[in-house]
């Protein structure tokens, strides 16, 4: 589950433990009006924190590898979710 996006990386709980510098592919479906896009990216983990609360794990994913087309429907996600909190 992703907890938090930007459009160089993402916040996400995961089951297991995964080590920092771990590449991992990732699919990430964002929340459209019309339908649902999903975007591909290889992402490196940065940060890895066991949650105190759950048997759950927080990591810090860098997207190091992103198709032009999904970094510009990604930043278009961001940008209509910021003005959503702007306007």
């Amino acid at each position: 589950m992703t907890v938090n996006i930007s459009a160089h990386g993402a916040m996400c709980v995961v089951d297991r433990a995964i080590p920092v510098m771990t590449q991992l592919r990732v699919a990430l479906t964002l929340p459209a009006s019309s339908k649902e896009k999903v975007i591909h990216a290889t992402g490196v983990v940065v940060r890895h924190e066991a949650d105190p609360d759950s048997d759950k794990h927080f990591i810090a994913l860098y997207f190091s590898q992103i198709k032009p087309t999904d970094q510009k429907i990604l930043n278009q996600h961001i940008e209509q979710r910021l003005h959503r909190f702007t306007d």
